[in-house]
């Protein structure tokens, strides 16, 4: 019996010297270094007298660097800014002379309405900018007041901080003041460092970042235009942030090294290896080292993986299942498998192919979510040491007679970057009563089955219209789509709700044993929301499984 189920529902350019070290790439801007604040510290007060001497102060006042509502800026009177960013351990200060002819300002969470200065921050710059922001980005809006001074708490309305992300976090311990100017208003905010998720900060710490200044000029407080570091049209993703490094008194700073290239190629014979020396560079704080390269068993396409293939040993140290961070040790495959690619004591599997991408387009062994088949990176930090390191890359395939299983090993680096976030924590156990949930046992039929021959069923649902084919093996090496010399075929269709049983009967009409294979087919052209193939999920739509190895015998 067969089940037929039915558902509708900036690029970095590596050097190939081996050794050689890559810094940040720092689009979409120049750097913008936050210098130290050396003794005293800031009084936050308003008054921007003691900001005079901080290097690296910005201005915005021209329209390129109004990147939101441009039309609706009417001049330097109209929106302007003078600014500076600096830092003192354990805290980032903010200080802003702002030109702004009317103030309106709103609260709380809609503080972005009225006039404000927004500071962008993501701790993590080093990972996919194209991600949307989460734990480890903030973002926090500065409100002036309306800089009434009058004595009555119904007409006075003081300055404030929100963090619009993440949201609910509250913005305890920021120190914020502001001033009336003839101008406008000054403003002066202290940012506890904890609160951004900063240990430290310390000179060299890499971030990205952005500043802005917004106005509104009516009543009913609205957003309508905002001046920003940056020129390029405003949209608040992650990979519009300015790349910043905390710096010293001088306001300058050596950025970070990115990575290190270890050795840019390598071709190793099935159970073979290669060992390559190299001196890390010192991992600044923050940030972590991890071993990366690319990997694959040459062939002339995808064809599956060699289990176990890839083995690595850090200063004789091996790179175990659990300092894997590109992706699960337990991985989907666009076919609806589910592999273990991984073990847990490190040997990882590598798959055939003919160059480091084309699993990823491949509809069987590509991954899902994102990750790349051929490429493997391992936390490495704590096994670095001062001096000279080894890496030992073994191939721990064994050749055999049709297969050679040279592995090609390519872009073996140190890269040097933000931790992970941690795994989200798992949800407690349930207490109380627990609902009882049962499967349905009653089903409408919403399609239609006809036997158009012995060999083909139509279906229609969901508007869409495909062909089941079936064809079954012969001993002579040819496929039938009924009965043949060898058998005689006969089908029985009951339709179900829940699907549509098909019954085959064969009948050997030799005096020997009958092998016999089946293959059932269709090309699903259409917009069908899911597909099963052997009661697996097929994410990419586009796939067959097959076990030749085991024919029915009749």
């Amino acid at each position: 019996m067969n089940r037929l189920f039915i558902s509708s529902s900036i690029p970095i350019a590596l050097l190939c010297l081996a050794g050689s070290i890559l810094t940040a790439s720092v689009e979409p801007g120049p750097v913008l270094t936050i210098p130290l604040k050396p003794d005293p510290a800031f009084t936050i007060d308003g008054d921007l007298t003691e900001w005079a001497k901080v290097p690296n102060a910005f201005a915005l006042g021209d329209k390129a660097h109004c990147t939101y509502s441009p039309a609706e800026w009417k001049g330097p009177k109209d929106l302007s800014a003078t600014g500076w960013l600096a830092w003192r351990s354990g805290a980032l200060y903010i200080g802003v002379d702002v030109t702004d002819d009317k103030i309106f300002v709103a609260r709380d969470s809609d503080i972005w309405k009225g006039d404000h200065v927004e500071f962008y921050l993501d701790l993590d710059p080093t990972s996919d900018a194209s991600q949307p922001m989460g734990a480890r980005q903030r973002v926090i809006a500065f409100s002036p007041g309306n800089l009434k001074n009058s004595g009555d708490a119904q007409r006075d309305i003081a300055p404030e901080a929100f963090l619009l992300h993440p949201q609910g976090l509250p913005a305890s311990g920021i120190e914020i003041a502001a001033r009336r100017t003839a101008k406008g208003y000054t403003l002066e905010a202290a940012i506890p460092a904890a609160l951004l998720g900063i240990e430290g900060p310390s000179e060299g710490l890499d971030i990205a970042g952005e500043l802005t200044i917004s106005d509104s000029d009516l009543d009913d407080p609205k957003q309508e235009k905002m001046l920003t570091l940056s020129t390029d049209t405003w949209d608040n993703g992650r990979a519009r942030l300015r790349p910043m490094l905390f710096g010293n008194a001088a306001g300058k700073a050596n950025p970070p090294p990115k990575s290190l290239v270890l050795q840019d190629k390598a071709v190793i014979p099935a159970g073979g290896s290669q060992e390559i020396t190299f001196t890390a560079p010192e991992i600044p704080n923050g940030r972590e080292a991890f071993l990366f390269l690319r990997a694959r068993i040459h062939w002339y396409q995808v064809a599956g993986y060699s289990t176990g293939a890839l083995r690595l040993f850090l200063n004789g140290q091996p790179l175990e299942g659990a300092r894997f961070s590109n992706r699960p040790l337990v991985s989907k495959t666009a076919g609806g498998l589910v592999e273990s690619l991984v073990a847990s004591t490190g040997e990882a599997s590598v798959y055939f192919a003919p160059d480091f991408s084309a699993t990823e387009k491949d509809p069987h062994y590509g991954l899902l979510g994102g990750a790349k088949a051929c490429e493997f990176e391992y936390r490495a930090t704590d096994l670095l040491q001062p001096g000279e390191n080894t890496l030992r890359i073994e191939n721990r395939s064994v050749a055999t007679s049709e297969h050679a299983r040279v592995m090609m090993v390519g872009d073996i680096s140190l890269l040097i970057k933000s931790p992970p976030p941690p795994p989200k924590p798992r949800r407690a156990a349930p207490t109380g009563n627990i609902p009882v949930i049962q499967p349905r046992t009653i089903f409408k039929t919403s399609y239609t089955a006809d036997e158009t021959s012995g060999d083909s069923i139509a279906i229609s649902t969901g508007g869409e219209h495909f062909v089941v084919k079936s064809r079954y093996s012969s001993p002579d090496g040819t496929w039938t789509g009924g009965s043949s010399p060898q058998f005689e075929h006969s089908r029985r269709i009951e339709r179900t709700g829940e699907a549509i049983l098909v019954f085959d009967t064969f009948k050997n009409l030799t005096q020997e044993d009958l092998p016999l294979m089946q293959r059932h087919s269709t090309d699903l052209k259409g917009r069908l929301g899911n597909v099963w193939i052997a009661g697996l999920f097929i994410p990419s739509k586009n796939g067959s499984k097959a076990d030749p190895g085991n024919p029915s015998v009749y």
